[in-house]
């Protein structure tokens, strides 16, 4: 038997003790070298199985190896398969104008592939963006439009027309009170996406769109249904053109999207935009997706954004900071539903979730000196004492400068004047003394103007100082401002996701969840105007001397840290696999040692061991999955079901209670909901749509309501339970299956212990672990639906009611609907949730027995390579033996190559990732300006005697 050998050590799994982001660089760094690697073996021995498959095909056999060759070239690519379909999405949110796609453009460093310049419509479509390995030329930028299925826009139109009709009834009525024309006005913002649709689209107004229907609208315009359910793809090398390809799909640019049909933009009829560029942000696996929010007035793009919106690693949440500021309820950025998502799928802090103030370089700085922040700040008082001290050596100086240009002048007029007196003199004689005082009186001019030219050019440079100094003060003052708005923003986010998170307080005495829910939530200031001015080499913005500044570097780091969970546990993954196929190859390719002598053969060593790998590892695993499997059953986040359902449905009468206000939320207004309004609602069955009036709206969304009532009953319990406490078996495992795997060596007693796949087995169930917490943020939105799919005949009933008093029969069906069968419908909905999630918990042991059954096919795998190289071969032929040495011996020296890219070495400075160059400064600082300027006294400047 060969000599036993320690496991060998290389960068990638020996740098545990690293900090998150260089052991991140490291992982991936060595991922890239590993493929790059890997593929040139596999390259080579699909040649090498090739001609051995087409020689055994002649012979009528093939030799052994030739299985091992083709299961390693599998492994091979299904590691590359689910490495090129890794992807962590963080979502990107905000309301119209708060700068997002700006933003995204700047984090990508392309500053105009997607369009700024249409808020409404470049909202309207969720678009994702993702890394392109393209390397094709031609192929730099792609773009993949999907446009909306046929069904789906005609049950757009078929709702509009309907609005459409019940808007007309109440314009037409020729006596309206107070109540109606605020219900007029109600309707018409119900009808307007649906309006600029047709509008958009069909290119209709008002009179004509009351004659149609919505065959007779299809029929207009073939290119639409042709469009749709389609896919186009495009693409470009060069971003502008790119931009103005994919700009027809996003905004309200016109053109052709058929054959026939006349030039339309196309924005309202797409779903989804993904877009693949190559963008360092991107190039580990992120994707990100610029969401129009969950509430989309058109359904298939809501579905697009909620598909995304469970995937979801990280959240990024932008709101403009001058509004923000002006609006103190702005921090209340999400949906109450939406934050509940959050909650429950364990992304509610800050690592997950983060706040991006935009456009802060919009601040009116003479309005913040007058508040008491800025009157208490020393700092910025002599900043604005020197900015008047400056401004007013600077007024001195110009005029200063205007008197000497002054004194300039009039020493040219009498210059020129003696000179003409002088010529005249010339005409008759001059005598020498005349000469001689002529001459000393050109002199003296001559001196005069060469003083005033100095005393001007020296005033010049000073006021040019002055200026520099004078903008620099001013950019001083600007970032102060900015500092403190961001200061008090931030605090005002912080404390009320202190209150926000207080939901979610747990006994669990866990370090790390102490970390993670400690109140906070992130919170990144940005300017992409600053970022573009000081990117393009242009005058920097003031009070944003440096990109730093801009706080685009600072975002981007934010989303590098998001990230790295689910980019590192994707990089082990495909580590490990590596590690297993270079340690498979390592054995296979060994140069042919002395064979045994002895009278056995492979075969029966092959039995004995083997029976080793059934008989004690599978049985220890299979102990160990046991227990493992009793803790996860163990788990419940379902606690109190009976107080729960009591505490839902109480609320729930509460809430159908104040359905009928017009502001439900707030509890100290009486206005009712007017009746169409109201009628509205029950003709959505409760879901949801915007009322506007002015520059305020009220989303309704009734069911979404009684809902959140369950969600926020169970949101506590099942964050702790699905998104902590489960997946933190899974460190507790890895020290289990380490010792099983060392007591197997020593059970074997054979030097396998170098290339064993306990850490691969390790990751598989920490993977399954976290499989029961991924598919939990699946659960919870099935539940919901069928909590909505209740209420649908109670909706159907009040909309039987007509007449005089129906208002009132429709409250009263709906209050009685939940009265009558809120027990019911909450204890089902708990029932649903515990019997899916027993169902997830049930799946579990069988993935366990799928580990085990890995296990025992790797075992077996790396044993039977070993003692393919220490015990007496079959005979093989002599042409077939040599090709086998051969590449063994080419394999041999790409695996010294490998081994050396992996190798330990001292951590160079590449890889160290100063995260200090991308946090926000504090301090301000103009760089490459003196930081001390001599301003009093002026300097001697030499100028060339002469006229000016």
């Amino acid at each position: 038997m060969a000599q036993s050998q320690e496991p060998k050590s290389f960068t990638w799994n020996s740098c545990g003790d690293y900090d998150d982001q260089r052991r991140i660089e490291i992982k991936e760094d060595a991922l890239d070298k590993g493929l790059r690697q890997c593929k040139v073996i596999a390259e080579k021995l699909e040649r090498f199985s090739s001609d051995g498959m087409s020689s055994g095909r002649e012979s009528g056999s093939t030799a052994p190896e030739h299985d091992i060759i083709q299961e390693w070239i599998a492994d091979y690519k299904n590691l590359i398969k689910r490495h090129q379909a890794f992807q962590v999405i963080v979502g990107l949110a905000g309301s119209t104008g708060s700068g997002k796609t700006s933003a995204l453009n700047a984090l990508l460093g392309y500053r105009e592939l997607l369009p700024t310049d249409n808020a409404e419509a470049s909202t309207a479509v969720p678009c994702k963006v993702s890394y392109n390995d393209d390397t094709r030329p031609g192929y730099k930028f792609r773009a993949l439009v999907t446009f909306r299925k046929r069904e789906d826009l005609v049950k757009q139109l078929d709702q509009f027309f309907q609005d459409l009709e019940g808007r007309d009834k109440l314009q037409d009525m020729p006596t309206k009170s107070d109540e109606d024309h605020d219900a007029l006005r109600l309707a018409n913002s119900i009808i307007k996406p649906g309006l600029e649709l047709v509008r958009t689209v069909f290119g209709l107004e008002n009179d004509k769109i009351r004659e149609m229907s919505t065959e007779k609208l299809l029929a207009l315009n073939a290119d639409v249904s042709q469009a749709s359910g389609t896919t186009k793809h495009f693409h470009s090398d060069f971003p502008d053109q790119f931009s103005y390809r994919v700009r027809r799909y996003i905004d309200s640019t016109s053109a052709k999207h058929g054959e026939n049909g006349p030039s339309f933009p196309a924005w309202p009829l797409v779903d989804e935009v993904k877009i693949l560029v190559k963008s360092d942000i991107l190039r580990s696996g992120v994707a990100i997706v610029d969401l129009p929010g969950l509430a989309d007035s058109v359904e298939s793009r809501a579905a697009v954004a909620e598909r995304y919106f469970t995937k979801l690693a990280a959240t990024l949440i932008v709101s403009p900071a001058r509004r923000a500021a002006d609006d103190s309820t702005s921090v209340k950025l999400l949906t109450d539903h939406q934050e509940l998502r959050i909650k429950l799928d364990g992304r509610f802090h800050k690592r997950c979730y983060c706040v991006v103030l935009s456009q802060t370089d919009e601040i009116e700085r003479t309005s913040d000196f007058k508040k008491e922040w800025a009157r208490s700040s020393q700092e910025l008082q002599d900043l604005i004492k020197q900015e008047q001290e400056l401004k007013s050596q600077r007024a001195d100086c110009e005029k200063d400068k205007k008197e000497a240009t002054r004194k300039l002048q009039k020493i040219r007029e009498t210059a020129r004047a003696r000179n003409s007196k002088h010529n005249t003199r010339n005409g008759a004689k001059a005598t020498s003394r005349q000469m001689l005082a002529t001459k000393a009186k050109r002199s003296q001019l001559a001196a005069e103007k060469k003083k005033q030219r100095l005393v001007i050019a020296s005033l010049a440079e000073k006021i040019c100082r002055l200026e520099k100094k004078i903008k620099e003060t001013e950019g001083h003052l600007t970032f102060l401002c900015v500092r403190e708005r961001n200061r008090i923003l931030t605090e005002r986010i912080q404390q009320d996701s202190r209150i926000r998170q207080a939901q979610l307080d747990s006994d669990n005495s866990l370090d790390d969840l102490r970390a993670t829910y400690d109140g906070q939530v992130s919170v990144c200031p940005i300017s992409s105007k600053a970022f573009w001015r000081c990117s393009d080499d242009e005058d920097a913005l003031s009070g944003f001397p440096s990109a730093q500044y801009s706080g685009i570097p600072r975002l981007r780091e934010w989303i590098s840290c998001s990230t790295i969970p689910e980019r590192e546990a994707h990089a082990d993954h495909i580590l490990h696999g590596l590690l297993s196929l270079y340690n498979l190859i390592y054995t296979w390719s060994k140069e042919s040692r002395s064979q045994s002598q002895l009278p056995i053969s492979k075969s029966l060593v092959e039995e004995k061991i083997m029976s080793v790998v059934d008989t004690y590892m599978k049985k220890k695993l299979d102990e160990y999955w046991e227990k493992l499997d009793q803790s996860v059953q163990a788990k419940n986040p379902l606690r109190d079901k009976k107080e729960s359902i009591a505490s839902c449905v109480q609320r729930c009468r509460a809430i159908v209670h104040k359905w009928s206000y017009k502001n439900p939320d707030d509890d100290a207004s009486a206005t009712k909901l007017h009746w169409n309004t109201y009628q509205a609602n029950i003709h959505r069955h409760g879901d949801r749509f915007q009322s506007k009036s002015g520059p305020y709206h009220i989303d309704y969304y009734w069911m979404q309501d009684v809902s959140d009532v369950l969600l926020g009953t169970i949101v506590k319990d099942w964050n702790n339970v699905l998104n902590h406490d489960i997946p933190s078996l899974g460190v507790k495992s890895a020290f289990i299956v380490d010792d099983i795997w060392k007591s197997f060596i020593v059970q074997l007693q054979t030097c396998v212990h170098a290339s064993f796949p306990r850490a691969r087995v390790n990751h598989r169930v920490q993977q399954a672990l976290m499989e029961i917490s991924k598919n939990a943020s699946h659960i919870h939105p099935q539940t919901v639906n069928a909590i909505q799919e209740t209420w649908k005949p109670a909706f159907q009933k009040a909309l039987q009611e007509y007449g005089e008093g129906s208002l009132a029969r429709r409250r009263n069906i709906l209050a009685s609907f939940a009265s009558k069968n809120g027990k019911e419908i909450y204890a089902n909905a708990f029932e649903s949730l515990h019997s899916h999630i027993k169902n997830d918990f049930k799946r579990f042991p069988k993935k366990l027995r799928k580990i085990s059954a890995f296990s025992m096919r790797e075992a077996r795998a790396h044993i039977h390579v070993l003692l393919d190289n220490v015990l007496p071969q079959e005979v093989e032929g002599g042409e077939t033996l040599t090709k086998k040495a051969e590449l063994q011996r080419s394999v041999r020296e790409d695996l010294v190559h490998w081994e050396s890219e992996w190798e330990v070495t001292e951590a160079s400075p590449d890889i160290q990732i100063k995260i200090e160059d991308a946090e926000l400064p504090v301090t301000y600082h103009q760089p490459n300006e003196e930081d001390d300027m001599e301003l009093g006294g002026y300097e001697s400047i030499t100028t060339e005697d002469g006229e000016a």
